[in-house]
């Protein structure tokens, strides 16, 4: 029977904990006190000379950030604090000053460790909770007339979620989830392309504006996606769409996030474009504002370059991404990610990664 190895990827777990790798081990209150630190670190000079670029890594929970430290000759540093939802920089930092502190090298004299600094990699669940809380931008939706509901009633399979079959059989026990945008949120207009991508009846740009107007002015919305059927084939009337609600903004003095799905998820199938659209306008901007504040903090330390994300799919990229929402699931897929190239480390094919 083939083993399994069980790996624990969650920060807020502390299985990880905190400490050095190949910096020696991470001091503990009262025992530790009296020790020589000489004996447990290494000299801040020694370490600068020999080892002169470093991979700074984070994982940010809803409880615990941990900052990882790697040097070129792979010996890594971890260091923990606990997560601050209202300004994710807080806790990255004190997490960052701490795994400094493991390698010997106080605040004082880490100030300008950031220039040694390669690149820095953000992954969390900061996009993830914004979702699961309901902690969002308000968000309204401009879409086809006739499918205003498509965010409130999405997919049937999911209000059956952990429902045993007796249930999925009789309709009185079934029960929607909270949308992210109510229905009273959103606006149709008469517009229609087919699925060559012939406009077969013209947008109504009157409706537009007025459902653009209603939304900013009325309902006070922060964001507003606009989901036209058939766009990713041809985004005219989208695009012209987004055109008269900057119009609009302009003539309210009130600007608000603005998301179309051609651009942020063009492919077909109208609710998963719907549901990529919503995501990104409701979640990504307060999520890159805490990326920047980041990396305003590690400029701080003499950073030069931009702070970088992990992609739900596995890649990489600048947090300027247009499309960051494909970043809700950084956290998690990190762990993966980890977890994969440990397995063919230690030579291990069946592992279970929680």
């Amino acid at each position: 029977m083939p083993r399994e190895t069980i790996i624990s990827t969650d920060s807020c777990s502390g299985t990880a904990g905190a400490g050095r790798s190949g910096w020696g081990r991470r001091r503990q209150p009262g025992r530790d006190a009296i020790s020589n630190p000489s004996q447990t670190r290494a000299s801040p000079r020694r370490q600068s000379l020999s080892m002169s670029r470093y991979l700074v890594a984070c994982d940010a929970g809803g409880t615990m950030t941990d900052v990882i430290i790697v040097d070129e000759e792979g010996r890594s540093v971890i260091g923990k604090a606990p997560t601050s939802p209202q300004d994710e920089s807080i806790g990255y930092m004190e997490s960052f000053w701490e795994a400094l502190e493991f390698m010997g090298i106080s605040k004082d004299e880490g100030q300008n460790f950031g220039a040694s600094v390669e690149t820095a990699i953000y992954t969390g669940t900061s996009m993830l909770n914004t979702v699961i809380n309901m902690s969002g931008y308000k968000t309204g939706i401009i879409v086809t007339r006739g499918f205003e509901d498509i965010i409130s009633q999405g997919r049937g399979s999911q209000t059956f979620i952990g429902a045993q079959w007796s249930e999925i059989t009789h309709m009185q026990y079934r029960r929607h989830r909270t949308p992210l945008v109510p229905s009273q949120l959103a606006r149709g207009v008469t517009e229609r392309i087919d699925m060559f991508g012939t406009p077969v009846i013209p947008m109504y740009e009157k409706e537009v504006r007025e459902g653009a107007r209603s939304l900013i002015a009325d309902e006070k919305v922060e964001a507003i996606a606009i989901i036209f059927l058939q766009s990713f084939v041809n985004p005219v009337h989208e695009n012209r769409a987004a055109e008269i609600c900057r119009e609009v903004m302009e003539e309210l003095g009130q600007e608000v996030v603005l998301e179309v799905s051609n651009k942020v998820a063009p492919t077909t199938r109208e609710i998963s474009r719907a549901n990529a659209t919503v995501i990104q306008a409701y979640a990504s901007d307060p999520a890159r504002k805490q990326l920047y504040r980041i990396e305003e903090e590690l400029a701080k330390t003499g950073y030069a370059h931009s702070l970088k994300t992990v992609l739900g799919y596995g890649g990489i990229t600048n947090i300027r991404y247009p499309r960051l929402f494909e970043a809700a699931m950084s956290g998690p897929v990190g762990g993966l990610m980890g977890a994969k190239y440990l397995s063919s480390v230690i030579g291990e094919e069946n592992i279970v990664c929680s």
